[in-house]
């Protein structure tokens, strides 16, 4: 089933970017603090990851149905766009805050 797969990629795409802030808020923490911040972004990152693994291992082995054939929304220009703001958001907000 695609919708299946769909969900380990979008699972896959939130860890990135919740991983990213999460590395970026931990640094800005002072002392241990800031270890102990990035230990726990790490390990969940680390589980997230996981599971979106076996979602993709998962969609890998249900049959595709005819209705499921379609076009791919990540591929698509708006998509594109969103990513390219998102990834250039990330630095300019920690350097501001």
């Amino acid at each position: 089933m695609q919708q299946v797969r769909g969900l380990g990629v979008a699972l896959f795409m939130i860890t990135f970017f919740g991983a990213l802030w999460g590395m970026v808020g931990a640094f800005a923490l002072p002392g241990a603090l800031s270890l102990l911040a990035g230990v726990l972004v790490g390990a969940a990152t680390v589980v997230h990851l996981l599971s979106s693994a076996r979602l993709l291992r998962l969609s890998q082995r249900l049959p595709v149905a005819a209705g499921d054939v379609g076009t791919n929304p990540f591929g698509t220009r708006s998509y594109r766009l969103a990513v390219l703001f998102e990834v250039t958001a990330v630095p300019i907000c920690a350097a501001v805050l």
